[in-house]
C-alpha cells in the first residue's frame, strides 16, 4: 500500500525460534477463547505475557515487536477457526454482520501496531483486519466444494475465514515470508506454497494441488519483491495472475490500492487507488471487463486499517471469471 506517509520506525528483526512463536500464539489464543475481556490492550501488557513465554524480555533481544503483533494476529485467527460456527462467512447477512460487528469489537481491545521491520516495509505486509477479512470471505460467497487461494496468505486472516466455509483441506496457501509461513503452518494449513505471487500464475499452477474456484487476496500494492522497487502496476499484476488461476466462472475478491487519504476524504472516485477511471488503471480494467465481469469496485475507509497502524484507504474489488463485463453494471 501506499503508505510513505507518517511511516512507524523501521526496526531489524530478532531471531526466534518457531516453537516460542507458537507457544505465544496458543497462550494469546487461550486468553481470548477462556478469558473474555483479559487480553492486553497495550503492547506493554502483551510484553508480559511474551517475556513469560519467551523466558527473557525485548529489551534483553528474546523478541522484537514485530514478534508480538505477528502473535497476536495470528492468535486472532486462531480463535475464529476455534468458532466455525459463528464466524462463518456464508451466514445469512444479519448474521455476517453480526459477527464482523463481534470481530471489529474485538479488534478495537487490541493494541494498536506502531512499529514495522524492514521486511514488513520490503514486502508491504499490511495484514487484513479481522473485520474486514471476514467482510471478504462473505462476498465471495464461497460454497460447499470450493477450492480457495490466497496467493499472499500473511497471518492467515483471509485463510482462516475461507477455512470456516470450506474446510482447510480445501485452503490453498501461499506465502513468500518465512516467519508468516510459521504462523500459517501453525494455524494447520497444509497446503501452503512459499511462491512470489507476482508471478503465480507460472510458478503455482504446476504445483496447486486442485484448481482454485475463489481466491481472496490483499496483494502488496506496489511493492514488488523480487524486483526489490516500487512499482504502482504492482497489486494489479497480482490480481491478473491470480485470476488467471481461477477456473471459469470462479471469483477474485481482493483488496487493493485506495489511493491518497486526501483523495479518499474527498470521496473521489477518480485517481483513487484502481479506481475504474484511474488513469493509470484504466487501460489495464478495460482489458480485465472484456474478459471478466467486475461486479464491485468500492472505495473502503482507511479507518478499517487503524489497528494495523496503516489507515490508509483501500478498494475492495470483485470478479467473476470469464464472461464480459456489462456496462452500468459495477456497484
Amino acid at each position: 500500500p501506499e503508505l510513505a506517509e507518517s511511516a512507524p520506525p523501521v526496526l531489524p528483526p530478532v531471531e526466534v525460534s518457531t516453537q516460542q512463536f507458537a507457544a505465544l500464539v496458543d497462550r494469546l489464543a487461550d486468553i481470548l477463547t477462556n478469558i473474555p475481556g483479559s487480553m492486553p490492550t497495550n503492547i506493554t501488557g502483551l510484553q508480559q505475557i511474551a517475556a513469560e513465554v519467551y523466558g527473557g524480555t525485548r529489551a534483553e533481544g528474546a523478541f522484537d515487536t514485530r514478534d508480538l503483533y505477528d502473535a497476536l494476529e495470528t492468535a486472532l485467527h486462531a480463535y475464529a477457526l476455534r468458532h466455525i460456527a459463528t464466524f462463518d462467512p456464508r451466514l445469512p447477512l444479519p448474521q455476517a454482520i453480526n459477527a464482523a460487528d463481534h470481530l471489529r469489537a474485538l479488534l478495537a481491545q487490541m493494541p494498536t501496531q506502531t512499529v514495522r521491520t524492514a521486511e514488513q516495509q520490503a514486502l508491504q505486509q499490511f495484514s487484513t483486519p479481522l473485520d474486514y477479512a471476514y467482510a471478504v470471505s462473505w462476498v465471495a460467497n464461497m460454497q460447499p466444494g470450493d477450492v480457495v487461494l490466497e496467493p499472499s496468505a500473511g497471518t492467515g486472516a483471509l485463510a482462516s475465514f475461507a477455512a470456516n466455509a470450506v474446510g482447510q483441506g480445501n485452503v490453498l496457501v501461499n506465502e513468500i515470508a518465512d516467519r508468516r509461513q510459521a504462523a500459517l503452518r501453525h494455524l494447520g494449513f497444509t497446503n501452503l506454497t512459499t511462491e512470489d505471487a507476482l508471478f503465480a500464475y507460472s510458478l503455482l499452477s504446476p504445483r496447486l494441488p486442485a484448481t482454485p474456484t475463489v481466491v481472496v487476496m490483499n496483494p502488496p500494492f506496489s511493492s514488488a519483491a523480487s524486483q526489490n522497487r516500487a512499482n504502482s502496476q504492482t497489486g494489479a499484476r497480482h490480481v491478473e495472475e491470480a485470476l488467471k488461476l481461477i477456473a471459469p466462472g470462479g471469483r477474485l475478491v481482493a483488496i487493493v490500492g485506495g489511493g491518497r487519504p486526501q483523495a479518499a476524504r474527498r470521496g473521489a472516485k477518480t485517481g483513487g487507488g484502481m479506481a475504474m477511471d484511474a488513469p493509470q488503471y484504466r487501460a489495464w480494467w478495460t482489458r480485465i471487463q472484456r474478459q471478466n465481469t467486475v461486479r464491485a469496485n468500492v472505495l473502503v475507509s482507511g479507518d478499517v486499517y487503524a489497528k494495523q497502524g496503516a489507515p490508509f484507504p483501500t478498494r475492495l474489488i470483485v470478479i467473476d471469471k470469464g464472461t464480459p463485463t456489462v456496462r452500468g453494471s459495477i456497484l
